[in-house]
């Protein structure tokens, strides 16, 4: 969604009435940044990502898990003070952090529309 908020924006505002003319942002020392660029870096990469690990959730999640599983080995049984053949319990809450990142990576990937907002129409 945020994509196409921000590719709608970038196609089909004229930004010749804003401080920002083509969609380019000029730094104080007079260094040019193309806002297509920093939608393509801060949105669509990160798009096709998440895109990616929402189409893969079950094969990621198991891919997660067996490696911490495979890895995890108790204080006291690395020490040599627990029995060795007792199966450790791995609890952890892949859903939740999947959800958590997934959120965190939605809301950076709406740095894009906030960089055209507050310098371009709002800024200076």
């Amino acid at each position: 969604m945020w994509l196409a908020i921000a590719v709608w924006i970038l196609v089909l505002v004229d930004p010749t009435g804003s401080q920002c003319h083509a969609w380019t942002i000029y730094d104080k020392n007079g260094q040019a940044t193309s806002l297509w660029l920093v939608v393509g870096l801060f949105t669509a990469f990160p798009t096709i990502l998440i895109c990616l690990i929402v189409l893969r959730w079950k094969s990621f999640s198991q891919i997660i898990y067996d490696a911490g599983a495979d890895n995890y080995k108790r204080f006291l049984a690395s020490k040599g003070r627990y029995d060795q053949n007792k199966p450790a319990s791995f609890i952890f809450p892949f859903n939740l952090v999947f959800v958590v990142v997934v959120v965190g990576w939605c809301l950076f990937c709406a740095i894009p529309l906030w960089v055209m907002i507050l310098p371009c129409y709002l800024g200076h």
